[in-house]
């Protein structure tokens, strides 16, 4: 069976340097608002970067054959390397940390957000059930005192004839409701109304927000003011139609959303915690040249005897 050229230290350089950059990944997504692509790929060369830089000053360092060109090498590879590695240790490693300090403080005010957007679907509700009382109490009125003001009982689509009153007030009930919520407000057997859809939505947005989902939670800081707004939107242009003779003003609800995005975008700067963080990576990954034995006659890429086999 062929001996793996793939020593345990050699796994390690690889985890700690996929470790670095998931963190990385995280603080990118974080300061773009979600720009996944960019953020994926800035993380990844600098995942790559370190992970071939550790490695070749590995492959250096155990390397035969002229000892002081490898021991060039191999202290330039050690040296780009921490160089790299504190770069990306101050201008990236910490932004994740950054925004996680104020995580109570986004999720206070993301959560109130929600759950004002939430509650504009009750308050339509009330509104529109106020409305139509209103409607009916007036259309009522209307019919009582036809016989005194003829004119305005014509005026609210009255007709005298074989449909009684009550027939027409029934009716005109029936189209003052259906205005206000049409078929595609709610719809409690496929859940596909705008007023599910939109409950559905900010549930699990709060869900989100209350778990701290770092990928999820930068969707939601861009879309529930976008979202909210739409749904308010669609509400307001229901409760527009207005039947004939009636008399209402169009549904008001005040949307108010906190500013959350300055704290993802704040600068960030190191702190012990991210240092310490950095440290343990950084032996993580300089494990394996650490190990590895410097002997010019070992040939290049040989396993030192004490290196684990995979």
């Amino acid at each position: 069976m062929k001996r793996s050229r793939f020593s345990l230290a050699d796994v390690l350089t690889l985890i700690g340097g996929i470790i670095f950059g998931i963190i990385c990944f995280l603080g990118l997504n974080f300061y773009t608002l979600g720009d996944f692509n960019n953020s994926f790929t800035v993380s990844g060369i600098i995942a790559l970067t370190l992970i071939a830089t550790a490695h070749l000053a590995k492959r250096f360092k155990s390397a035969k054959g002229n000892f002081k060109t490898n021991f060039i090498f191999e202290m330039m590879m050690l040296i780009v390397f921490t160089l790299l590695f504190a770069f990306f240790s101050i201008q990236h490693l910490p932004h994740y940390f950054t925004v996680s300090e104020n995580k109570e403080l986004i999720q206070q005010r993301m959560i109130s957000s929600i759950e004002q957007a939430e509650n504009m679907f009750s308050k339509y509700e009330e509104y529109a059930k106020n409305r139509k009382t209103i409607y009916e109490s007036t259309l009522e009125t209307v019919v009582r005192s036809k016989g005194i003001n003829p004119q305005e009982y014509n005026s609210f689509g009255f007709v005298t004839g074989s449909v009684t009153d009550q027939v027409q007030i029934r009716s005109k009930m029936f189209a003052a409701n259906a205005d206000l919520f049409p078929t595609n407000y709610s719809d409690s057997v496929s859940n596909n109304g705008i007023k599910e859809i939109a409950i559905k939505w900010l549930r699990d947005a709060k869900s989100t927000t209350k778990d701290w989902k770092p990928l999820g939670i930068v969707t939601i800081v861009n879309e529930v003011e976008e979202k909210s707004e739409f749904w308010l939107n669609e509400l307001k242009r229901y409760s527009s139609n207005v039947q004939l003779g009636e008399s209402a003003e169009t549904f008001g609800y005040a949307l108010t959303f906190q500013d959350v995005k300055e704290y993802f975008q704040a600068e960030s700067s190191p702190t012990p915690v991210t240092m310490g963080i950095a440290f343990l990576i950084y032996i993580l990954m300089l494990l394996s040249y650490f190990l590895t034995k410097r002997d010019s006659k070992v040939s290049f890429g040989r396993l030192a005897p004490y290196e684990i086999e995979l």
